[in-house]
């Protein structure tokens, strides 16, 4: 039977993301020699306050443009504190190279509110 985190779903997530500003967290540390095979992820909004006008934009991955995990995800601007979020990955199945470097969510756009803040959770096979 495989080692816990190999060849087995795991979900890896990131807290605490301020979505009103703009910079990258990682969510799936690197791992020498491994890919990663994402399965499933989401946004859970842990603290919404007077979000409106602009949304707030994130995309995961770890290539230069932190897209090859998710593409753009608008959140929008009618969720509330405890909303998920489903986020569409890129392709399912894509293994993704997390040997030398992890995937981090990067807010892209920041969004306009008094807070705004969340949890990423991707899942998936690290192989």
């Amino acid at each position: 039977m495989p080692a816990r985190g190999e060849d087995d779903v795991i979900r890896y997530f990131a807290a605490g993301i301020n979505l009103k500003a703009l910079a990258q967290t990682l969510v799936v540390p690197a791992r020498a020699g491994r890919l990663f095979i994402p399965t499933q992820a989401f946004l859970h909004l842990t603290t919404v306050a007077v979000y409106a006008v602009t949304a707030a934009i994130l995309r995961l991955g770890n290539n230069g443009t932190f897209d090859n995990a998710a593409p753009l995800i608008v959140v929008p601007l009618t969720l509330l504190t405890d909303s998920l979020l489903p986020i569409p990955l890129a392709a399912l199945p894509a293994a993704i190279n997390i040997g030398a470097t992890g995937i981090s969510v990067d807010v892209q756009t920041a969004g306009a509110a008094t807070t705004l803040t969340g949890t990423v959770h991707l899942m998936g096979i690290v192989v």
